[in-house]
């Protein structure tokens, strides 16, 4: 069975406290990734 994309707007919400928080720790790591890129001479 392939994969059906769900039509918008979801019938949940998605802005939960535990997504919101991992979202917060995702960020934080890829400015720390970003920031060790920039170092990476080229």
């Amino acid at each position: 069975m392939a994969y059906q994309i769900p039509q918008l707007p979801l019938d949940f919400d998605l802005e939960t406290k535990a997504i919101l928080k991992k979202t917060a720790a995702a960020r934080s790591a890829l400015a720390e990734m970003k920031g060790a890129a920039l170092s990476i001479p080229i």
